[in-house]
């Protein structure tokens, strides 16, 4: 057999990264329409979860974190990794995920949907947070209580109380938009965040801006915005709502 001569190109691709959860069914697929137009690569890697969302889940997936972050293409160097959890991101603390993915993947930056949510915050001027979930309630007071702690106040909330992952991503759209209405008409507020990258929100941002005139912040469109933003990206206008044409500040 005739042994052929072969060349190696540069690589010089923009590599991000993506911690996706074992149970998650949306934010992949969410985060096709929004990267479709960015000159990046996005690599994806599993972790394991558990179908029900309680504390001690959440908690528990630091156990796998590193080794979940190890499992993406060895020898790279990514601008920046996302862990694809809201809920665990609180309850880790961003510090912890951000240790825990570097141990095991070589990256500049590190963010999940909560550190992004903040950062959509900052950059909107958020003051007065409405703030929906589909988690039951110690998981979502505990969130509630990191956004407080963060110097934002909480306005209107509420949660569809739905303790299964399964459940959460066959919400219907007309329930998320219903839902994030009731809640931003409990109190004046700045914005509204729908949590959770298992909700499937990013296709009803828009039709809650235009009916109440607030931005809307959903983990997955924020998480991407994040990510975008620290890889110097621009994210051509695939990250739906307001938050897709603000700056991201430093």
């Amino acid at each position: 057999m005739q042994r052929l001569a072969y060349t190696v190109g540069a690589d010089d691709a923009v590599r991000l990264g993506l911690i996706v959860l074992s149970t998650d069914t949306v934010l992949e697929a969410e985060w096709a329409q929004m990267a479709g137009g960015v000159n990046a690569v996005t690599h994806y890697s599993r972790i394991r979860s558990a179908p029900t969302v309680t504390e001690d889940h959440l908690a528990a997936m630091a156990d796998d974190l590193t080794a979940s972050a190890a499992l993406l293409p060895e020898g790279m160097a990514f601008s920046a990794v996302g862990y694809g959890c809201t809920s665990a991101s609180t309850v880790m603390g961003a510090d912890k995920v951000e240790a825990l993915v570097k141990a095991g993947v070589a990256t500049e930056f590190v963010t999940n949907p909560f550190t992004a949510m903040l950062a959509a915050c900052r950059s909107l001027n958020v003051r007065r947070l409405a703030f929906l979930t589909p988690y039951i309630e110690t998981v979502s007071a505990r969130m509630r209580q990191a956004v407080i702690e963060h110097g934002i106040e909480i306005a209107g909330s509420g949660s569809f109380m739905a303790a299964e992952e399964a459940i959460v991503r066959q919400i219907s759209p007309d329930s998320i938009v219903q839902a994030a209405l009731s809640v931003i008409d409990q109190a004046p507020c700045d914005a509204i965040f729908l949590s959770c990258t298992n909700l499937p929100a990013l296709k009803v941002i828009e039709e809650i801006e235009q009916a109440r005139g607030v931005p809307v912040i959903t983990s997955n469109q924020a998480l991407a915005w994040h990510m975008f933003g620290l890889a110097g990206l621009p994210s051509k206008g695939g990250v739906p709502g307001l938050l897709g044409r603000t700056p991201m500040l430093a």
